[in-house]
This record gives C-alpha cells, structure tokens and sequence, in this order.
C-alpha cells in the first residue's frame, strides 16, 4: 500500500490546524471566519466537499468544543428592555449568565444609550464596534462540549426570551425597582413602559397565563401572578425544587382572579410563607438565589401595581383593607433588605427604608386593633421590628426612638386585647431593641442646642488615607465572613452588638440624596459600576463548625486570584487540657455553637465544636485577613507559609477590662470607630459636637502620620503591604494600631496579654513613634482624660 506523500501529511495538519483554530474564533469576527473558510477549501484535496467537522457528541476533550451563538432581536417599542436584560444592580444579567452559562451581551444601535458616543466609535474604523449599525439585539454566545453546549444556548433563549416581555404596568411612582438603579421593572425614572389602561393589562395577563397553560376570561380585573414556591422535601424541610432543566421554575401557580375574590387572594398570597422563602436560601453558592429572587421582585411588583390601579373597585367592591396592602409593601421592604444583606448594596438598604416609611406615613395598620383579631397585630408588630431593624442599619436614631415606643405601646395593646402565647416572645423583643439601642449610643454628641448628633460609623474614604504606588497589587476585598459566637452579648435579630458594628467597617458612607446609578453599558459589551461597591458579607450568628466551614468553602469557591478574604471571629474561648502536642492541633480554639436548650455549653462535644487555627489551614492558599477577637486569640498568632499567600491576622487582647462586656468587645469597637471606643473606655457618655470634630481631625492625622510610617518602613512586611492596598483593610489596619497605642499608654493596662498583637508583627518603629504619641496626647487633653495615659507606649517585646 502506497504511503500518503510528505506534502499531503503536511496538508493534513494544516488543515487540522485550520479547523481548530475555527472553532475558536468568536462570530462577531465575521471577516476572519470568512477567511478561515477559504484557506481550508484551498487546502482540501482535489474533489473533496468542504463540510462542516463532524463532532463527537460523548467526548468531553478539549478539542472537542465548540462554540454556539444566536442573535436575538429587541423588539422596538418604548419599553426598556436593555434595562430589564441587566436587572436592578445587575442580578438579571448575572443570573442568566450564572444559571445558563451563556455569555449575553446587548449589541447593536441603541445599546449605549448615547447616539454621539454611538456615532463617534461606528465611523472609528474599529471593527469591535462594527455590530452598532446593527439592529439593536441580544447576542448569546456559550462555548462547551456539542450536547453542553446546545443544552446552555436553549436556556440561554429561554431566559432571554422571559426578560424581552415588557411588564404589565406604567412606570410612574411607587414602583418596587428603581430604575435608576438599572432595572426595568421601577416606576421612578426611564425604564417603563407608557401607562396602559385596565383592558391592555387584561390582555397582557391573559397573555402570560396561556403561555404558562393558564386560561382566565378577559376582564379589567382578571389577574395571574406566577410565584415561584418552595416544595416539601421528605424529610419535611423546605428545600427548592431546582430539577427542570429549564430556567422556568417547575414550583408556578395562578392566583388573584378579582371575580373570586381578588381581596382574600392578595391576603393569603401575602401570608403564603412559601412565596417568600426565598429569603431563606442560602446567601452563598454561586449566587444561584438571584433567580429566585428577581422573580419574586416581579411578582410583588406586579401585585402592589394592580392594586394601586385598581385600588377603589377593590375596596368599594371586594372589601380591600388598609392593613392587607401594608402587608404586600411590607413584604417588599422585607425582599430589599434581605437583598440588601446579600449583595451588600446599601442602596437597597435604602430602598427597603422607603417601603417601611411608607407604611408607616400612610398609617396602613393604624386600624388594626380588637375588630381584626390577633393575626393582623401580629404582623403589625413584625412590620415594626423589621422596620426597626432597618433603621438601626441606617442610624436613623429620631425614627428609630419613636418606632420603639410605638411598638411597645402596640404588644401593650395586644396583651390587653388578646392573652395569646406568643405575647412573651414580642415583650422579649421589645427588651433586646432597647438594649441594644443603649449599647450602640453609648457615646452621645451633642450639638449646641442639645440636639443629638449622629455618628458616621460607615467607612468614609476622604478620612482614609491614599497611598503611594510604592508596590504593584490589584489586591481587593471581596469576600467577608462574620461570625458572633460570644454568649453573653447583646443582640437582637440574630445580630449581636460585635456583627452589627463590625458590618460597618466593610461598607462605604454614602449618601442618601445621591444614591448612584449603579449599571452601564460601556463599548456595547460590558457592564461597569459607576461607584465601586462593597464586598459581600456574610453574617453568621453561633453557627456550626461545619456551617461556618461550608460557607468559608463557597466564598473561598468564588474568590479569584486577585480577591481577598476577611473572616472575623467574636466568640468564647476554649482551652483543651486532654490534647498533647502530638495531636498538630493547638491546646486551644474557638467555640462557635455548642449550646443546650438553657444555653449552656455541653461539656462532653465542646473540643467537636471548636474551631482550631489548624483548621484554616486549606484556606491560605488565597489571600487570608483575619480578626479574632477573643481571649484565646493568642493561638492564632502563628501560621505556617504554606503556600507564599499573602496573610494577616490581628488579634485582640486576652484580657482587657470591659474588652467582652456584654455591650460589645472595646476591640472590635475600637476598629470600628476608635474615638467612640475610646470615649467609652474613658467612661464618657456624652461630648459636645465641637469637641468631638477636633478630635476627628486628630485621629485623621494619626492615620495619615501611621500610613506614611507604615509605608516607608522597610521592615514592614510586604503581605501587610498588600493588605493596605485595600480601602476596607487600610481603615482596620490603622484603627488597630490606634488601639494599641491607646492600649499601651494606659495607665491601668500592665501586661502583654492586655495589648493586642498580631501575626506578623509590625515593625518596631511603628509601634513606638513619638510624633504618633503626641497625637494622641493631643486628643486625650481634649477629651480631658490626660491623667489616665502615660506620655509613651509602653514596650512588650
């Protein structure tokens, strides 16, 4: 048998060449497809038919993938459905992307909302902007194994096509997404759709209820809602039934046909905990919970919308009550805040305040009382300790005053009016709000007339001190665990005082009048924030070893190379006498969760429940920032460098007097707000506004002073270098150091295990600077508690 010529093999693996290198190229590169197709026909042997590569569709080979994309149109009416594409601070973009794994873009003309801009970059010549004197369309694009690959682009068409239906209601005041914010279903700005009478709703109802199988009669006032609803698991848990391998959710039902009774149906669909327990699923895991959520967004927008426009023939005729409309924004309020906890957007924060204040405004529940029954006071007295909630995060303390007074004189009434059981847990709850109030206005500033002065707890960055471009990092906070494990603190809504106040210190001061706008579209193909947002935190209260661990393991999961994780620990102390050094584990940890029913600790699985520094050690492969505040706090202040990744751990002292009163650890206090925590350390409660600005001024120049310092110092490590490339971790590194120095010149603090410390430790030269010191004296003459610090730190080496 004759062998195949030299120059045939040639051909033969040129061509291969050819075809992969074809299977690589992106559609919008039309001109290099073209010519990629003509030099492999050139190339094929005489005869032969240029066909397309066959592929093999059980190989999961690298060389086996293909790439698959569409162009879907946007139909070209008013409604904005590029905003709706991306959703309110991009969570649908994200969740088509998360969910379909489809990259999505929007291209053509119109797709940057700017026609000069759009005009300028067309006649540019550059061919990455050739797709903008295309019609306006979604271009879906995935890139996997054959059968992967179509399986992802038929839920990436089914999810786009959900998203180009225009919502059913006009977009003009009271809406739940704020346009603004870069979503389509807002009614404060562009985004809507023209306002539409009752019979084009109709119709667009019916509409969506035969796409889901679902038939009503055409009327003004017939309604479907789909909700997306959580089933029973078997072992009786409530658990997401995700098993449709479509996007749609196999969990759909109709309700809230007028003509049955449209006021009962919006009562029940409110009170349906199965409607919201998507609040319930796990803040972690590949953000799979947006889905979820911005469907439940949709279905409440839709339901507080008809009922605005359809509010008389509601009440005159299916007897609609106040306190049943409270409920659906209060649910609404309740869906921002919970968004606002995982996203970590202050600006949903917000938008949850504008619910609740409405509610309150408006005085929906001001009639519930005797003739309702218990049930509605109830949820009064919820809607109370959720607002409540609110208002502490955004420190509106006037409100926050007034709502708690409120709510006591509402379970006053309702012990009254009902002798129910649950009366005890609402008095409880009444208690931990007032405790936790004195605990957080510890420290009060006053103004002139008397008036009280709020505090900025968040992190402000013109108090931050900029840093030279001394050393290259594109370091960045990302990922942010909080675990409360103490027993003794005060807490309130599975908050404790240490979580609440340690949540500042990762989100930026901003401004209520000025919330940004959060998504653009950028060059046709990109999504930007217009302000750089927050990393996302997670609040853990007494969590298992395990649960602590499998959120540590989904964070560190989604972390790239470039991402940072921050994990602070408050939590009770345990020492193990049985353990030998044998074991690789330390004589001691932390103990996160281990109580019985009278909250006491079991003795006989406390070592099972304690969390040791051994067990972070599969986490330093990433960059690693740590905060223990304990009194075994001590056995974290020695990692091995197992995997040259940068770490810092700080600690705080092991004894220090009110450092875990129940009113919060002072060093957590001092790393969040220093001059509040030293005011409280010097048993001040209360300070003029005058003086309490000038001392600001001073603790601003102690860190811009200890950043110099810091910076210069050649014995600084370079992990802690950076770590201080980073906004968030510059602030807690300085306040640290202002704690130790405040620690170390106070007169009645006489040991090492009083002073916090650090892994690794900063230089010599940074914790005993004399200009730093003098700082600080300045402020205590201020403050005029000069008599209970000595002029110098002390020395502990």
């Amino acid at each position: 048998m004759d062998q195949p010529s030299k120059e045939v093999v040639r051909n033969s693996e040129y061509l291969e060449q050819l075809i992969a290198e074809r299977k690589n190229v992106t559609p919008d590169n039309v001109h290099t497809m073209r010519l990629l197709d003509i030099e492999r026909n050139s190339t094929l042997p005489p005869g032969a038919i240029a066909e397309p590569f066959a592929v093999d569709l059980f190989s999961d080979s690298k060389d086996n993938r293909i790439r698959v994309a569409l162009k879907v149109a946007i139909p070209k009416d008013s409604f904005n459905y590029v905003g709706k594409i991306i959703g309110p601070n991009g969570c649908n973009h994200k969740m088509l992307k998360n969910t379909t794994r489809c990259k999505v873009m929007v291209y053509g003309k119109g797709s940057m909302r700017d026609d000069a801009k759009e005009a300028t970059l067309l006649h540019s010549g550059d061919n990455k902007f050739s797709h903008l004197a295309q019609q306006l369309h979604v271009n879906i694009e995935t890139f996997g194994n054959p059968v992967q690959a179509y399986n992802n682009m038929l839920l990436g068409i089914d999810g786009v096509k959900n998203l180009l239906v225009p919502d059913s209601y006009p977009q003009s005041g009271g809406g739940s997404y704020n346009s603004n914010r870069g979503g389509g279903y807002s009614g404060r700005g562009r985004g809507g759709a023209a306002a539409t009478d009752s019979s084009t709703q109709s119709t667009y109802y019916n509409q969506t209820s035969t796409a889901y199988g679902y038939t009503e009669k055409e009327d003004p006032f017939t309604m479907v809602i789909l909700l997306p609803i959580c089933r029973k698991a078997k072992h009786n848990s409530r658990v997401l039934d995700q098993a449709n391998i479509t996007i749609q959710l196999r969990g759909l039902i109709a309700v809230g046909v007028v003509e049955a009774g449209i006021a009962v149906e919006i009562s029940e669909v409110v009170a349906v905990k199965e409607a919201v327990l998507v609040m319930d699923i796990p803040t972690c895991g590949h953000k799979s919970w947006q889905l979820y959520y911005g469907r439940t967004f949709d279905v409440f927008s839709r339901l507080w919308k008809f009922q605005q426009l359809n509010r008389d023939v509601l009440v005159a005729k299916y007897d609609l009550q106040r306190h049943q409309i409270g409920e659906i924004a209060s649910k609404i309020g309740q869906l921002y805040y919970h968004y606002y906890l995982r996203t970590s957007d202050v600006g949903f924060l917000f938008e949850s305040f504008t619910f609740y204040n409405a509610i309150k405004s408006r005085n929906y529940f001001k009639s519930a009382a005797e003739e309702d029954g218990p049930t509605v006071m109830v949820k009064k007295m919820r809607y109370f300790a959720r607002f409540i909630v609110v208002c502490i995060l955004l420190r509106k303390i006037p409100l926050l005053f007034d709502l708690v007074k409120e709510l006591e004189k509402t379970v006053d009434l309702y012990g009254n009016l009902f002798k129910c059981h649950d009366l005890e847990d609402f008095t409880d709850i009444c208690y931990e709000v007032n405790r936790f109030i004195e605990s957080d206005l510890c420290v009060n500033v006053y103004r002139l007339n008397g008036s009280p002065c709020d505090i900025v707890c968040r992190v402000d960055t013109g108090k931050i001190p900029d840093i030279d471009n001394v050393l290259s990092t594109n370091l960045s906070l990302k990922q942010v665990i909080i675990v409360g494990s103490s027993s003794n603190k005060i807490k309130f809504s599975e908050l404790d005082i240490d979580m609440y106040r340690m949540m500042f210190c990762f989100e930026r001061l901003i401004n209520e009048d000025a919330i940004r706008e959060t998504l653009k579209l950028e060059n046709g193909d990109s999504i930007k924030q217009i302000d750089t947002c927050n990393p996302i935190k997670y609040l853990l209260y007494k969590p298992s070893v395990s649960q602590f661990i499998w959120y540590l393991s989904s964070a560190f999961k989604e972390l790239t190379n470039d991402s940072i994780i921050a994990i602070y620990f408050s939590a009770d102390s345990l020492q193990s006498s049985k353990k030998d050094d044998s074991s690789g584990y330390s004589q001691g940890g932390l103990l996160l969760s281990n109580l019985d029913s009278n909250n006491r600790v079991k003795e006989s699985a406390a070592t099972a429940n304690c969390f040791y520094p051994e067990d972070l050690y599969p986490f330093l492969r990433k960059p690693l920032f740590i905060i223990v505040d304990s009194t075994s706090s001590h056995y974290f202040q020695n990692f091995p460098n197992l995997f040259n990744q940068p770490l810092l751990v700080l600690c705080s002292p092991q004894a220090v007097t009110g450092c875990s009163s129940r009113r919060g650890s002072m060093f957590t206090h001092f790393l969040q707000n220093p001059l509040a925590a030293l005011c409280r350390m010097c048993d001040l409660d209360s300070i003029d506004e005058t003086c309490w600005n000038k001392c600001e001024e001073y603790v601003v120049n102690f860190r811009k002073q200890c950043g110099k310092l810091l910076m210069r110092c050649r014995d600084t490590d370079i992990y802690v270098l950076k770590f201080f490339a980073d906004v968030f971790l510059r602030k807690l590194i300085l306040n640290y150091l202002f704690c130790s120095y405040v620690l170390r010149m106070c007169e009645t603090y006489l040991s090492a295990s009083e002073s916090p410390s650090s892994f690794p430790k900063f230089p010599r030269v940074v914790l005993h600077d004399p200009d730093l010191e003098g700082n600080l004296r300045v402020i205590f003459n201020l403050l005029g508690v000069q008599r209970l610090f000595l002029d110098s730190a002390r020395s502990f080496d």
